[in-house]
This record gives C-alpha cells, structure tokens and sequence, in this order.
C-alpha cells in the first residue's frame, strides 16, 4: 500500500527593508605634485663661467647648468646691438631716416648713411635738406635797368621802370617829337616867330604790387615797387620753434644739448624721437645718442 502525504508550508513574507541613504560625496583632495630635477652628479661641467669674450646671451656648461654672459645679464648695450654667437654685433641702418634727402647721417654703429643727393635749382644741401641759394639777391645784373630778372630759384627782382620800350631788362626811351614851327614872312617891324609848347607827358602807370613766389616759405621778398612782401603763412616767420628761414625756406634744426643727462625717448624739436643714453662706466664702451627710425 502507497501512502502519500502532502505537506503545505506557508511562509509570510517580512516588508521590505528601507532603502539605504546616498552615499556622501567624497571629499575633493587637491594634490599638488612638486618635480625636483637633480644634477647629475657624475657629470663633470666643462666650465664655471661664460668663456672669455662673450658679452651676450648664455652659455651651457654642460651638464645642464647655464651661466648668463656679459655685463649686462646677457643682453647688449647698443640700440643697434643684435647677439650673435655670444657676441654683441652692431647691425647698421640702411637707410636714412624719413624726411632727409641729402648729405649723410649715423648709422648707429659709427659710420654714416649716404642720404641722397641735390639736383638743380635745389643744389644746396643743409641739415639734410635741398634748398635753392639765389644767384642774386634784391639787384638786378650790372646793365639791367628795366623789368624783371629771375634770382635763380623762381623768384624775381625787379630791374627798373622804362618809360618806353624794355627789351631784354634794356630799356629805349621814346623818341622825342620837335615841336612844330611857324615861319611868319619878315614884315616891317618884324613880329617874333610863335613857338607851340611840347605836350606835357602823361601820368606814369600806377605799379602793382607782386605777391611772393609760391614756393617761398619766409622771409620778404621785392614786391616790384620798391617795396617788399612778407612771404610765407606767418608773415615772414617759420612756423615750429625749431624752425630757421634760411634762401625763403623753413628749415628745422635740432637744438644741441638736448639730451643733457638724461635718458630715454626725447623729442628733438623738429617731430623726432632722441634715444638718449647715460654713460655708465660698468659698460663696455659708451653708448651712442642717435635719431630713432
């Protein structure tokens, strides 16, 4: 016989368990990491200084360490001075500076920059600029007595007046017409020959006054009547206090001295920068005051 037993097993189940809170946000760690480069102790340095000569830039010794050469923490004293090799080498301008057309100027290394040359009229060169020297001055040439002569520079000086014909700055008077005569016949008693007087001339043409060549920039020059004229648009004056009229043109030259003991970027009264530089008995030399580009 074959029992069979069934046994039923009930189980209860518990409520879920709370859910566990957030974990806390983890703490923000800042690590600072500090790398020490150690010298090799093995390595034998081929020198202790800059070799001698150099006066610029730096030199390895070999195993790492650099030395900073010359006596200026590695740098150049001159404006001009580039470093090359360790050495200061002094790169000359080129070309000179805006506004000189003429003569020469400091290269910043000690020699000089050919500015250009003067073609005539304005064939005279002065502080760098090509101005025009008349060839005569308020008189007209020996023998011109009439109209006006060029003072080579596109001016004009007046000659003279002429009462007639001026040619060439020659003056021909008129011809002078004789009176004409009456011849009376002789008659008892005889009457004295009527004489007509000479016309009178008539008033001379009243003179206009000539205004200055427009290429004149001071000065005076002759009106043509006697007189003169203040050229330029300050009558007569260069406008900057640098300025000097020189042959009707304004020409500005620097005053010396200007640097004095001074140092830095000073004007040079005609619109250009002076670099000046104290001496310093330290240095190598002694540096230049030039104009600045």
């Amino acid at each position: 016989t074959t029992t069979t037993t069934t046994t039923t097993t009930t189980t209860t189940l518990a409520p879920p368990a709370p859910a566990p809170p957030a974990p806390a946000p983890a703490p923000i760690v800042t690590t600072t990491t500090t790398t020490t480069t150690m010298m090799d102790l093995s390595c034998k340095p081929n020198r202790t200084a800059c070799d001698p000569g150099l006066n610029c830039g730096k030199q390895d010794n070999g195993c790492g360490e650099e030395f900073v050469c010359g006596a200026m923490e590695g740098a150049c004293p001159g404006d001009r001075d580039i470093c090359e090799a360790n050495m200061c080498k002094c790169e000359p301008q080129k070309m000179c500076a805006e506004g000189m057309h003429c003569g020469t100027m400091p290269d910043g290394c000690g020699g000089q920059v050919k500015c250009g040359e003067c073609e005539a009229p304005f064939g005279t060169c002065e502080v760098n600029k090509c101005i025009c020297k008349p060839t005569r001055v308020d008189t007209c040439d020996a023998g011109l007595d009439c109209g006006f002569q060029d003072d080579g520079c596109g001016g004009e000086i007046f000659c003279g007046e002429c009462d007639g014909t001026c040619t060439a700055n020659k003056c021909t008077p008129k011809p002078t017409t004789p009176a004409p005569t009456t011849t009376m016949p002789t008659l008892a008693p005889t009457t004295p020959a009527f004489v007509a007087p000479a016309p009178s001339p008539g008033p001379a043409p009243a003179c206009v006054p000539k205004p200055c060549n427009s290429t004149m920039q001071c000065g005076t020059q002759p009106d043509g009547c006697g007189g003169v004229v203040q050229c330029g648009e300050a009558e007569g004056k260069c406008p900057g206090p640098a300025d000097q009229c020189r042959s009707n043109m304004c020409i500005c030259v620097p005053p010396t001295g200007v640097c004095n003991k001074e140092c830095g970027q000073i004007d040079n009264g005609c619109g250009k920068k002076l670099t000046c530089v104290p001496w310093n008995s330290t240095l190598v030399g002694q540096f230049q005051t030039m104009n600045s580009n």
